[in-house]
């Protein structure tokens, strides 16, 4: 989900970076909707467009291959709230358990065009030239720690689930800080040694094929928009 296309180059900085920002914007202001179902459906909106932009891209294939895990933990979750719910125990109501899965599912694809159009290196330029060089190296460097992070989440879950076969989950934690931590003394020195390189990301205002990520963009938020509205008047048709 976080590869980059060499399609991207025939797009403008400024095009892909506007709409990496409105997407998120978009995603976080659905959470302020007037009722359930326009959430619903502006969420809806929000998601077909970022999937449309990832499989453009780099293919609906990958896109799919990419949401595998997190559609699996967004169903360990409805499993559990479900099981809660049959048991008695606190838990939301079973009809707020797919409108809660859809937002993370959304959020998580919008915060992930963010690096699917704009590059690292291109964000660090971006921050320079806004005088933000001080957040463009805790920016990389959080980069960096990422893949690191989940590569050892994943192996002191297994280590945890084999010692004490599948209970005692919140184990995981101490392995997990002392391996972080460590990581992260190393990129420290790292960083101190060696300072963080921005390269030369030439940042760009128009290309012709702008065009195209602006009319989805458009669309969207034309559609996204006039949810509400037509919501209210089908609301009103079967009164």
């Amino acid at each position: 989900m976080l590869l980059q296309s060499r399609k991207l180059e025939s797009f403008s900085t400024l095009s892909r970076i506007l709409v990496a920002v409105a997407t998120i914007v978009l995603a976080a202001s659905s959470r302020f909707s007037a009722s359930l179902e326009s959430e619903v459906v502006k969420l809806l909106i929000l998601l077909a467009l970022c999937l449309g932009i990832s499989s453009y891209f780099k293919g609906l294939r990958v896109v799919l291959g990419g949401l595998k895990m997190l559609f699996l933990f967004v169903l360990l979750g409805l499993a559990v709230f479900a099981a809660s719910w049959a048991l008695g125990l606190l838990a939301p109501e079973p009809l707020s358990l797919i409108p809660g899965a859809l937002r993370l599912v959304t959020l998580f694809t919008s915060l992930s065009i963010a690096f699917q159009l704009v590059s690292p290196r291109e964000w660090r330029a971006l921050f320079k030239h806004l005088g933000l060089a001080r957040q463009a190296e805790i920016l990389s460097l959080a980069i960096l720690q990422l893949p690191l992070v989940l590569n050892y989440l994943s192996e002191a879950a297994v280590t945890v689930r084999l010692k004490y076969r599948g209970r005692c989950l919140h184990k995981l934690a101490v392995p997990l800080v002392v391996l972080v931590a460590y990581t992260s003394r190393s990129l420290y020195e790292a960083h101190l040694l060696y300072g963080v390189s921005y390269g030369n990301a030439e940042l760009t205002v128009f290309k012709k094929r702008d065009f195209i990520l602006y009319l989805l963009l458009l669309l969207a938020v034309v559609a996204y928009l006039a949810v509400e509205p037509a919501l209210r008047l089908v609301s009103q048709g079967f009164a």
